[in-house]
């Protein structure tokens, strides 16, 4: 069974401690039952936290050294929430974090972090996975939760090998997952609903990392893309200046259009392929936009990390390559 855990805050989605108590959890959680063979938790904490410019892997050193300022977004206001995709067996739970504040989970450090923060963030963790078991589960379901609930409470990965950096140890199940991950087809890993989208974008993206939620040089794998992608309702009718409004900045500023200049790029990546995934197409000025971003950016292939380099030139061509099939009516 697979067992995934996410922080959310109103600038971030991904960040916290949960996903290393899932991480380390996961490399020795057995089945439960037939009904689910995935739980994902998202963890969210209202409010807003002093905003950072968002950047792929591979940017960092670009990264400016001060903080925008707490005012661009606006706070995050959800609610707790927990649904079974029954044919997916996956469980998805939203919950909110109380012992965490917005800037805590934004500025968590993997290298830095502590057992004992990671002990809140368990107890955390399984307050939400019994909310959501109780709230989704049916009496029909083939699934112990009780048992589940045994197991998270009886395991004791915090408290072992107390002499060893506890970023090491996550560090070791980290690339245990990933070696599991590797060596099952990458398409079943996708969090993809494709009865939602065109018969015919699979074809136009036909690489799976292009579908990713967490890749950062995918559209919808930043911070900014996965927002956009989050609530497509509401940004797929919008232009890019609209999103970017919506978003709590203004581009028609100079000053802060140059101060936002990575998440103006990635408003643009995420609605054209966004159009792409739901229809196949992209309206026309939208593409001639998002590939003129996308050219500066090959442009500025010195901000990318070395080792990196080769897999942002060839997604800059591929989804360059992609556009400019729809930038003329």
């Amino acid at each position: 069974m697979k067992l995934g855990a996410l922080g959310r805050t109103n600038r971030s989605y991904g960040s916290g401690p949960w996903r290393a108590v899932a991480d380390m959890m996961e490399v020795d959680l057995p089945d439960f039952g037939s009904a689910i063979s995935q739980i994902w938790v998202e963890i969210y904490c209202n409010g807003y936290t002093p905003v950072h410019q968002s950047f792929p892997p591979g940017f960092e050193p670009w990264r400016p050294a001060g903080i925008i300022g707490p005012t661009y977004f606006p706070p995050l206001d959800l609610t707790p929430d927990a649904r079974i995709l029954r044919k997916k067996g996956e469980l998805q739970i939203r919950y909110p974090s109380v012992h965490f504040t917005p800037q805590q989970a934004r500025d968590f450090f993997y290298k830095t972090m502590t057992r004992e923060a990671l002990g809140v963030a368990k107890a955390e963790l399984r307050e939400a996975l019994s909310w959501g078991l109780s709230n989704a589960l049916r009496k029909t379901d083939d699934f112990d939760s009780d048992g589940f609930l045994i197991w998270f409470d009886n395991w004791r990965g915090l408290e072992i090998d107390t002499h060893r950096d506890i970023y090491e140890i996550w560090s070791e199940a980290e690339a245990e997952r990933k070696r599991r991950r590797a060596a099952a087809d990458p398409w079943s890993l996708l969090d993809v609903d494709w009865r939602k989208m065109h018969p015919d974008a699979r074809k136009l993206l036909d690489h799976p990392e292009d579908w990713s939620g967490t890749d950062g040089f995918a559209p919808h794998g930043s911070d900014t893309g996965a927002d956009i992608w989050a609530d497509w309702a509401s940004y797929s009718r919008l232009t890019p200046t609209k999103a970017a409004q919506r978003m709590g900045w203004d581009p028609m500023n100079p000053e802060v259009r140059e101060l936002m200049e990575r998440d103006w790029f990635e408003i643009h990546l995420a609605l054209a392929f966004g159009h792409v995934k739901r229809k196949a197409t992209c309206p026309p000025e939208l593409a001639r936009a998002t590939c003129d971003l996308l050219e500066a950016c090959g442009d500025q292939a010195d901000r990318i990390a070395p080792d990196k380099l080769p897999e942002w030139k060839s997604r800059v061509m591929r989804y360059r390559k992609i556009l400019e099939a729809f930038c003329t009516p």
